[in-house]
């Protein structure tokens, strides 16, 4: 008979059930409990979520974020997700693909959409922005697939579409 300390082999095997079981009782770890995500409301009439960001000046900093829809435009949430509201004021097309934020205070917002151009808001904080095109008669290519905009050069804007990159430095 084999033994484990002074322990017959069924009581080895009620020994390590018990220790599993422990092991399962046990709390998680608080790191454990701090990686899982967990579903918010997205822009119900927007469809699918391109882009999101969080607006880090204006009054409701941390808490707002902007998101850019494929078929509904640009949408403000200034509750952690909870409620949307659209804010397209001027937004000619509103599947967009990318956003892309100037500044620390993110006032400054370009929206990139998928056969309109691209679209800038410097007034984002304001209840209702107004979104004007760029490039409207320089940029050769309106369907946007991707943008961004250097930290260290605000004023220049990458761009890629139809199968080309583009570079603007006074959109």
């Amino acid at each position: 008979m084999k033994t484990f300390g002074n322990r017959t082999g069924s009581g080895r095997r009620r020994w390590i059930a018990l220790l599993c079981g422990a092991a399962l009782l046990a709390p998680v770890s608080t790191q454990a409990a701090q990686n899982r995500w967990v579903p918010v409301n997205g822009p119900a009439q927007g469809g699918l979520v391109r882009a999101l960001f969080i607006q880090s000046g204006g009054s409701y900093a941390g808490t707002t974020l902007i998101a850019g829809s494929y078929w509904g435009g640009v949408y403000r949430s200034t509750d952690g997700g909870d409620n949307w509201t659209a804010i397209n004021g001027g937004l000619g097309d509103l599947r967009v693909r990318t956003l892309s934020v100037v500044g620390a205070d993110s006032s400054t917002v370009y929206a990139a959409t998928l056969g309109g151009g691209i679209y800038r808001t410097d007034d984002a904080h304001a209840a209702t922005p107004s979104w004007v095109r760029v490039g409207e008669n320089t940029l050769p290519c309106a369907l946007i697939r991707s943008m961004s905009i250097p930290n260290d050069a605000p004023a220049t804007i990458y761009a890629s579409g139809c199968g080309t990159v583009y570079k603007s430095i006074d959109s």
